[in-house]
């Protein structure tokens, strides 16, 4: 994804001990990185829906001369490319952004070309309710490694 992609490392280590146990046991992650990875899909879309950050902060305005091809298009998705958010799967782990390459622009802010200064409006990310579900996914897979 050569736009803007989003690493999460969790520096909590009964978290680290736990996900290399869940390692050990489970021949295949896969499975819950693709659930994982779905959910975030639609987490994402949601957030461009109501043009908030992951923390549910609005995205900022645009700038009175910024130009819209299409009257009432929302912040970011007037022509809906940056919105086609994609995953892939690996062995360790997940990866999930844009190809788009003013995604990272978007998402971080700075200076255009021309000097014009575009505020960050960040749309990926984990929001505390994306935790929540996470968590509750490897829940759901830990349990259906246990069961025969």
């Amino acid at each position: 994804m050569a736009g803007v992609g989003l690493t999460i490392e969790y520096d909590d280590v009964a978290l680290q001990r736990a996900l290399g146990r869940l390692m050990d046991v489970a021949d295949d992650l896969e499975p819950l990185w693709r659930d994982i990875g779905e959910y975030l899909l639609q987490s994402i879309d949601a957030r461009f829906d109501a043009q908030v950050d992951p923390e549910g902060t609005p995205w900022a305005p645009l700038a009175p001369s910024t130009r819209r091809r299409k009257r009432g298009s929302k912040i970011l998705t007037e022509r809906g490319h940056l919105r086609d958010i994609a995953y892939q799967v690996h062995p360790d782990g997940l990866d999930v952004g844009t190809n788009m390459i003013y995604g990272a622009i978007q998402q971080l802010g700075g200076q255009a070309g021309g000097g014009v200064e575009i505020p960050a409006r960040p749309y990926l990310g984990l929001s505390a309710d994306d935790v929540d579900e996470i968590e509750a996914l490897v829940a759901d897979f830990v349990a259906g490694l246990a069961a025969p």
